[in-house]
């Protein structure tokens, strides 16, 4: 094998490596917002075929971000009312239903967002349903580490329920035509990657894709060396 040959494969490992690490060290790096439980609560009403209607007059709760975990704020849930299911492999979709969201801090901190969830589903087959949505960060305001944290005006977010108050599961409630209530346990707001970070992980895939392709060239070219997998 040529010196060349070993350079590309070595550069095209490193290259996928770092691109890799990039990515996971860009996400382990990324500080969210911790959400405590809540006063208020979510209710849901079954239609018997499989689906449950949620709504909430509004909830709110303590939370911090994690930056700065000594400085305590509140969250705000606005009112909603939307249509979760079929239900299929013990998930509701919900279509992104629309959900105001706010987080101000307290004691001092001027860290504030506020925006609009779209819901994308509520994974159940447990007493407490667990929702999972995209946030878009509409304003900001606050420290330089919370303006950078989110700098991409977008999140992810999710909560996991209480025990649900009327019902053992949604997916036993969606059967029926009854009502169970549930607040919020714990959840988080999490900013996405940022676009960068996702663009040298996908070069990094299309980088380990070019290496095996070459070394399977290599190998039928050279028959004397041992197939790799």
């Amino acid at each position: 094998m040529s010196k060349m040959k070993i350079h590309y494969r070595g550069l095209a490992t490193l290259f996928a490596l770092v691109s890799v690490s990039c990515i996971s060290l860009s996400a382990a790096s990324a500080d969210t917002i911790t959400l405590g439980s809540s006063t208020g609560s979510f209710a849901f009403t079954g239609n018997g075929a499989n689906s449950v209607t949620v709504t909430t007059a509004g909830l709110t709760g303590a939370a911090f971000f994690d930056a700065d975990p000594t400085t305590f704020g509140t969250y705000t849930f606005g009112p909603a009312n939307f249509l979760a299911g079929p239900m299929n492999s013990n998930l509701f979709p919900a279509g992104g239903a629309a959900e105001s969201f706010s987080y101000t801090a307290t004691a001092g901190s001027p860290d504030s967002l506020a925006g609009t969830i779209n819901w994308n589903f509520i994974q159940d087959n447990t007493p407490q349903p667990k929702f999972f949505g995209h946030l878009s960060i509409t304003s900001i305001s606050g420290t330089a580490a919370f303006l950078a944290n989110f700098s991409q005006l977008s999140a992810l977010i999710d909560f996991i329920t209480n025990p649900m108050i009327g019902a053992p599961t949604l997916d036993a409630l969606a059967l029926t035509t009854g009502t169970a209530t549930a607040s919020i346990s714990s959840g988080e707001v999490a900013p996405v990657p940022i676009p960068g970070a996702l663009a040298l992980f996908a070069s990094g895939l299309v980088g380990l894709v070019a290496l095996n392709r070459k070394r399977r060239k290599r190998n039928q070219q050279e028959p004397g060396l041992p197939a790799t997998a």
